[in-house]
């Protein structure tokens, strides 16, 4: 495991692996992703130097391109309390977010084997009845649907 406690994700049939590590500027604390090859002895911080970040949960698409991951703003105008989902390509370019409600924190997610979809949960951070659900995302069109109440930490079947 990692600082955080979370396991290095290896890439299917390549030599590298995700991982995310703790890194402490002042009183500031970011967690960020890091693309590690140790046959090439390679390291690339994914998540950007400076982002003010906490990112973690990583998972590899089947097709190895995109790596989606949990991420918390914690400075500036973005800042929240939830963890929202986000997707990557391998090198770090093209991040962005698949969720955007700061009410909501968003599970680890599990893609479906052709990479058409997530599987996560999403748990309502405030309100009468905090109830954990089970959501599907298509990923390409963002739509996303609930696929049962309560559940938590979905993963797909073979």
């Amino acid at each position: 495991p990692t600082q955080t406690g979370e396991a290095a994700v290896w890439r299917l049939g390549a030599t590298q692996f995700v991982m995310n590590e703790q890194r402490v500027d002042g009183d500031r604390v970011s967690i960020h992703l890091f693309l590690v090859d140790p046959i090439a002895d390679t390291r690339v911080n994914l998540s950007g130097e400076t982002s003010p970040v906490e990112d973690g949960a990583p998972v590899w698409s089947p097709d190895g391109e995109w790596i989606a991951f949990r991420r918390n703003i914690n400075d500036g105008p973005g800042a929240t309390l939830s963890k929202q989902l986000w997707i990557m390509r391998a090198d770090g370019s093209d991040a962005r977010p698949l969720t955007d409600d700061g009410a909501i924190d968003h599970g680890p997610p599990a893609w479906s084997p052709d990479g058409r979809y997530l599987l996560y949960h999403r748990f309502p951070l405030k309100g009468p009845d905090i109830v954990i659900s089970v959501w599907l995302m298509d990923v390409a069109t963002g739509e996303q649907w609930q696929v049962i109440s309560p559940g938590q930490r979905p993963q797909w079947l073979p």
